[in-house]
């Protein structure tokens, strides 16, 4: 106990206090996160975007049959598929139909095993009267019996 110093014992140790970075620094960071946030969504909207694009295609259509301003269409599906949507756009002396159907089944993967066919009502602007039902790509669809 000869060499008992309460001053060896008692020193106070201060650890230097670094400095805050600067409000600049933390900016970038918060900057930085929100452009990498952005961009994960981007990129995630594309991907469903593409996933959609690539589900979605022309139904297969039969025919249909007039009743007053309805066209009743007969659209033909595969397994596992759903009409997406029907429009219909009147120009002139042509009606174009576009029936669009989804599918839950990759592309390529064979959707005609068991084809059923559903009923799409379509509402006209006015009676068809002589104009022509044709497809987007310009195949005129026949009046069923």
């Amino acid at each position: 106990m000869e060499d008992e110093n309460p001053a060896r014992y008692c020193s106070i140790v201060t650890i230097e206090d670094t400095p805050p970075p600067p409000a600049s620094a933390d900016r970038r960071r918060v900057r930085r996160g929100a452009a990498v946030g952005i961009a994960a969504a981007i990129v995630t909207l594309g991907l469903i975007g593409a996933a959609l694009a690539a589900s979605l295609h022309p139904a297969y259509l039969e025919g249909y049959v007039e009743e007053g301003s309805t066209l009743r269409m007969s659209a033909c599906l595969g397994s596992d598929e759903a009409v997406a949507w029907a429009r219909t756009t009147e120009e002139g002396g042509r009606v174009v139909v576009d029936v669009r159907a989804i599918t839950v089944l990759p592309p390529g993967v064979p959707r005609n095993a068991a084809l059923t066919c559903d009923v799409v009502d379509i509402e006209l602007g006015a009676p068809l009267l002589d104009r022509v039902v044709v497809v987007p790509d310009g195949t005129e669809l026949q009046p069923l019996p």
